[in-house]
């Protein structure tokens, strides 16, 4: 179940990177929140009625929100900083992820701190986990699309469309670099 999770992690990153580009962050945000829930879901299922297969489902939705999830979280964690904030903004970035996984930690032996059953969980905290990744949607509704995120020196986050043109157009004159470049070097 990891492996499926993972392997579609692997591909889905650099996917999704490139759907937000065409969508939006918020979109994909949005869309790496609906994942997890249903993961959550399977492992009750499971470990209640024993139901195999929605695991392996759970594990595949899982992997696609993980991946829309991570690389929205990114962009918005660096592009929404200014540059002399992009430490502090990851550094908060990455405190929280790890404050969740506190969090769902101290839930988890809350609940089975009592529990007689060695190495499995009551059915109790997968419920409130389910609750907590349900609230993920509701708050990725809440944050700004980049274009209305005005930076400390009046600039917005999103950089313009003539912009990304320019960057791209000196991109591929970097690559064709000096020496495929006659022009270039004659100048």
């Amino acid at each position: 179940m990891a492996n499926t999770t993972a392997s579609i992690m692997v591909f889905g990153c650099s996917l999704f990177g490139t759907v937000a580009n065409k969508i939006g962050i918020k979109t994909v945000l949005i869309l790496g929140t609906l994942g997890y829930a249903p993961y959550s879901a399977s492992l009750y299922v499971n470990n209640r009625y024993g139901v195999e297969w929605f695991v392996l489902l759970g594990g595949a939705t899982c992997g696609l929100a993980a991946s829309a999830l991570w690389a929205s979280e990114g962009a918005i964690a660096l592009g929404y900083a200014d540059i002399r904030n992009r430490g502090k903004f990851t550094g908060i970035w990455l405190g929280l992820r790890e404050l969740g996984q506190l969090i769902g930690s101290s839930i988890q032996l809350s609940l089975n701190v009592q529990s007689q059953n060695r190495g499995k969980v009551g059915y109790s905290t997968y419920l409130v986990l389910i609750a907590l990744q349900c609230l993920g949607l509701p708050l990725a509704l809440l944050i700004s699309p980049p274009e209305k995120v005005i930076k400390p020196n009046g600039e917005s986050s999103e950089v313009p469309l003539p912009q990304r043109k320019r960057l791209l157009s000196r991109r591929s004159s970097a690559r064709s670099g000096p020496f495929l470049n006659a022009k270039r070097c004659s100048s």
